[in-house]
């Protein structure tokens, strides 16, 4: 296997310098780049009949996906819609709707994001509609990915005391990070059992693909499901950077 890897992403440079000593300790082929415009800088001299992996953004992704990669990145059913329909009240916005961006007319404080797991936007608060609606103005206009055509999902406002992200390969949980503590973006290694026991119920349930991310928030309602994302482009936080790839690379 070889590996694509963004090398213009990282939140944290030393996560991009571990991806890389991990792939040297373990003799692993791969190749730096930067996406541009859909293209790969600088463009890798590789043969695209092998087996290639991704890991970067999900401008990389759109890139593997585009070109058939294979296999690529793990990026099927990352949507709300499929989500909601297999984890049902699991889902911390299980109650929520899903619309079209230009459809969107709330009376009250609200959070939106996209219905896709493909970063046409972060997730928001507002306060009212008339905040929203210039940020949608605004939005629609700069964007070349998001329209008001774009489907999103709209629920009521939660109360988030932490939330933790779990890297599941194979139907193990292979590594995990708390990212944020009340609100505020704090890290740590330190897993609730209670958080690694729903994780494993929710395995049970159902799982997107072979390789995805989890992230678990727990709240006055007990512990529910924020999102899954596409374990090629996502941040580590504290996770076992070299565990997680490592395993990944071994796939068959």
């Amino acid at each position: 296997m070889k590996w694509l890897v963004q090398n213009n992403l990282y939140r944290e440079e030393n996560d991009f310098e571990v991806v890389k000593e991990t792939f040297d300790r373990f003799g692993v082929e791969y190749f730096e780049v930067a996406t541009s415009n859909g293209n790969l800088i600088p463009e890798p001299d590789m043969d695209t009949s092998e087996p290639i992996m991704i890991l970067g953004g999900y401008s990389l992704m759109r890139y593997a996906e585009n070109n058939n990669l294979s296999p690529g990145c793990f990026s099927d059913n990352m949507n709300m819609t499929d989500w909601i329909q297999n984890y049902k009240e699991n889902m911390l916005n299980y109650n929520s709707k899903i619309i079209r961006l230009g459809d969107v007319n709330e009376e009250d404080c609200f959070f939106l994001r996209p219905e896709l797991d493909s970063k046409e936007f972060s997730g928001l608060t507002f306060n009212n509609q008339e905040e929203f609606e210039q940020w949608r103005l605004d939005t629609i206009s700069t964007s070349i990915i998001c329209n008001n055509d774009t489907m999103v999902v709209v629920s009521d406002l939660k109360c988030i005391h932490r939330e933790t992200r779990f890297f599941i390969i194979d139907n193990e949980i292979i590594s995990a990070s708390v990212y944020k503590i009340n609100g505020d973006m704090r890290t740590s290694t330190y897993i609730n059992q209670d958080e690694i026991d729903f994780v494993k119920e929710m395995i049970n349930i159902w799982t997107p693909n072979r390789a995805f991310v989890m992230d678990v928030a727990t709240t006055d309602n007990g512990i529910k499901i924020v999102e899954l994302n596409c374990i090629n482009c996502s941040g580590f936080y504290e996770a076992d950077i070299q565990k997680i790839i490592m395993t990944l690379d071994g796939l068959e």
